[in-house]
C-alpha cells in the first residue's frame, strides 16, 4: 500500500512538471476575449480627455471636502474618486515627461 502511494505521488509530480512546461510554452496574446477591452481601457486612460477628467475629479473632490459636510460613506467615495483621478493624472504626467509606466 505504501509503495502504491509513492508511485502515485511520483506520477502526479511528473505530470505537474510536464504541465508546467506546456504552460510556459504557451503563446502570449492568445486572443482571449477580455484582452481587447482591457487594452482599449488602458489606451483611453492616456489621452488629453482622461487628463481633463482627472483634473476635474481632483478639483471637484477637493471642493466637496472643503465646502460641504460629508458623512463617512461620502468621504469614502470621494477618496476613491480622487485616488483614481490622481492615478490617471499621474500616468499622463509621466507619459508627457517621457517616463514609461509599467501599469499602462
Amino acid at each position: 500500500m505504501k509503495r502504491l502511494n509513492i508511485i502515485s505521488t511520483a506520477i502526479i509530480f511528473a505530470s505537474l512538471i510536464l504541465m508546467a512546461d506546456l504552460a510556459i510554452a504557451s503563446q502570449s496574446g492568445s486572443g482571449l476575449p477580455w484582452e481587447q477591452p482591457l487594452t482599449q481601457i488602458a489606451n483611453s486612460l492616456k489621452g488629453k480627455t482622461a487628463t481633463a477628467f482627472a483634473i476635474l475629479g481632483i478639483v471637484g473632490c477637493g471642493a466637496s471636502w472643503i465646502f460641504f459636510e460629508v458623512n463617512k460613506a461620502m468621504r469614502w467615495f470621494l477618496g476613491i474618486v480622487i485616488g483614481v483621478s490622481i492615478i490617471v493624472a499621474g500616468t499622463n504626467i509621466f507619459s508627457m515627461l517621457g517616463i514609461s509606466t509599467s501599469l499602462m
